[in-house]
């Protein structure tokens, strides 16, 4: 994906930001391109980070961006950021050992930790993936002495109320670049003629990854009692077994995954009520809130902080709620037009990189002063 203001801001006399990521292959990449277009209006950043493998795939669609591969040795990548980057604010996504451990081993400027995620229950969800992360650099312990010596940076942000109720530090939520997302993006039909889909079905969309805590199963359940309606599973869909009426789409970029947002009537973000799902904020949300689309979400306190009002919320873990829900809305053309206005007023008040670019580089430019 290449935009017209694809670029940095031109560099002033403030000091460079560089955005640390533990893995430019990862999906966890996303964040770290929150935090970058938040401040690349006004300073000169660069996304550094070291790569498994090849690029997330919405990473690896963007130009224009400053991306610095890192080497896989730690104490190389510390000598290589010092270099490039002598006195730079560093903002380090996740409190893992390649991000904010590597970041305190520099501390040649100021540091900003960024939590977005539950770090500890991420890593220990069931015996596969805790076995994995012992064996690893982002074995739990060392996350957990990360986010204990979370006050020897100079700043702290959050994705959610829930995370800074645990860890302090300021809100900044998964924000969009407003520019994006303009009236040809957001179109539904112009959508799914790229998309060569029927411009009369009644389509249903979920964007993720196909993990337990964010409900596809649910909404799997859900839809097999919906038989007007079509379901396209987008980022996963590969993993799924071939089922009437579902799409699957496998991992694609970014512009391509916001197709099938757009092109559907309902975006459906069935977040289960899980140690991982109470504490996590779905990036997708503010996808669907920035298209304007319908929204059938979970009533966790996550997803109803990002969408306040502007969506419809059920229980989580309740197929049959979720169904009556997607129901109402295929069939009430009104109620549907009603809450893509509001999810389109929602994003631009309160998620757009214009509405929360102030709050970051307010915090940006205290942690310099402290640092100083």
């Amino acid at each position: 994906m290449s935009l017209p203001w694809d670029s940095n801001a031109p560099s002033t006399t403030d000091p460079e930001v560089v955005v640390l990521t533990p893995d430019l292959s990862r999906n966890a990449v996303g964040r770290a391109l929150v935090l970058m277009e938040l401040v690349r209006r006004d300073r000169k950043v660069t996304l550094a980070g070291r790569a498994t493998g090849h690029r997330w795939p919405p990473l690896q669609s963007r130009s224009g961006i400053r991306v610095h591969q890192l080497p896989k040795d730690l104490r190389a990548a510390r000598r290589e950021i010092m270099h490039a980057y002598p006195h730079a604010t560093i903002l380090a996504s996740k409190p893992l050992l390649r991000s904010y451990g590597l970041a305190l081993a520099i501390r040649d400027g100021p540091v900003v930790l960024d939590i977005d995620d539950p770090e500890i229950e991420l890593a220990t969800a069931d015996a596969r993936t805790t076995a994995r992360a012992f064996l690893s650099l982002e074995n739990p312990l060392i996350t957990r002495a990360l986010m204990g010596a979370r006050g020897r940076g100079d700043g702290i942000t959050v994705a959610n109320a829930i995370l800074k109720s645990r860890y302090g530090g300021v809100v900044i939520p998964h924000a969009r670049d407003e520019r994006w997302f303009d009236e040809e993006v957001r179109s539904r039909s112009r959508a799914r003629q790229v998309l060569e889909l029927d411009s009369e079905m009644r389509l249903v969309t979920f964007v993720g990854t196909v993990r337990s805590h964010k409900g596809l199963d649910d909404l799997l359940e859900a839809h097999r009692s919906l038989p007007v309606s079509t379901l396209a599973v987008v980022g996963s869909g590969s993993g799924l077994q071939p089922e009437a009426r579902v799409i699957r789409v496998p991992p694609v970029d970014y512009t391509t995954a916001m197709r099938w947002v757009a092109a559907a009537d309902v975006v459906v973000v069935p977040q289960r009520d899980t140690r991982i799902g109470r504490l996590q904020s779905p990036a997708k949300l503010v996808d669907a809130l920035a298209i304007g689309r319908a929204i059938v979400a979970s009533d966790l306190p996550p997803i109803v902080e990002t969408v306040a009002d502007a969506a419809k919320i059920v229980p989580a873990n309740s197929p049959e709620s979720l169904a009556r829900a997607v129901s109402m809305l295929l069939e009430n053309r009104d109620e549907r037009e009603t809450l893509e206005g509001m999810a389109r007023a929602r994003f631009l008040s309160a998620l757009s990189v214009e509405s929360v670019r102030p709050r970051m580089m307010r915090l940006i430019r205290e942690a310099e002063l402290s640092h100083d």
